[in-house]
């Protein structure tokens, strides 16, 4: 074989292994028109961040993407039942419309208000009366950052529909502190540290995930999904409703 063949064979081998590199690149580069809607599934918790613990929680969120480290308090009070619905419900036995929910007897404190059991409130009595919207996020969510502005955005325009977050981790500080870094401030969040939302509407392991209820607590439509826009979770509110 003579010099230049060898040459010829070599430039070849060198091209052929260059391409062979540069195609996983460029598949991994290229992504789906739908990943602007979709969210993170719970077991994409970085570990340590809430997955755990309390305070394992609280010490990973100290990194580069962590939240303010003293986080506000006074957050927007969550939803409380009317006095019609509360002279209609007794202890131990619920409204009409509390029968009707499946979040049972789901109690749950206010994100930033309080985290004490006995300051739990029980969401069948008070998410009914009105539609409510109930948007499941965490701290360490990133699809969820974008998309609370815009939840935010909703819960200040429609007073009519009962618009609340649900924050799916332990750590609540962080979940404070990503509400104050993103100036969410008229949506109220509730601290769901053990995932008993999730549990009672049987909800895909995703986040952000989206709820719509009926005035009577029934469910009218999950959205495992990621709203880029007001007009388009208004949307899908109307027509879930409908």
């Amino acid at each position: 074989m003579g010099r230049q063949q060898r040459w010829t064979i070599l430039i070849i081998a060198v091209l052929t292994g260059l391409v062979i590199c540069a195609v996983p690149l460029m598949l991994r580069s290229t992504s789906s028109p739908n990943d602007a809607h979709s969210g993170a599934a719970i077991s994409d918790n970085p570990a340590g961040q809430g997955s755990s613990s309390q305070g394992d929680a609280r010490d990973s969120s100290e990194g580069a993407d962590s939240p303010a480290s003293n986080p506000t308090t006074g957050r927007p009070a969550c939803p409380t039942a009317g006095a019609d619905t509360a002279a209609n419900s007794t202890e131990g036995s619920g409204s009409s419309d509390d029968a009707n929910s499946p979040l049972g007897s789901v109690t749950l404190p206010c994100l930033g208000n309080s985290a004490s059991k006995a300051d739990a409130q029980p969401l069948s009595r008070n998410l009914v009366g009105k539609p409510t919207v109930i948007n499941l996020w965490a701290f360490w969510c990133q699809p969820c950052k974008k998309e609370l502005p815009i939840v935010d955005k909703v819960a200040q325009s429609h007073p009519e529909w009962n618009v609340v977050g649900v924050h799916a981790d332990k750590n609540g500080d962080a979940g404070v502190g990503v509400l104050s870094d993103l100036h969410v401030d008229h949506l109220a969040s509730f601290q769901d540290s053990g995932g008993d939302v999730a549990r009672a509407l049987k909800l895909p392991s995703v986040i952000p995930i989206t709820v719509v209820l009926k005035p009577n607590g029934e469910v009218a439509k999950v959205y495992p999904q990621t709203f880029t826009s007001t007009s388009e979770l208004e949307s899908a509110v109307t027509t879930a409703l409908s």
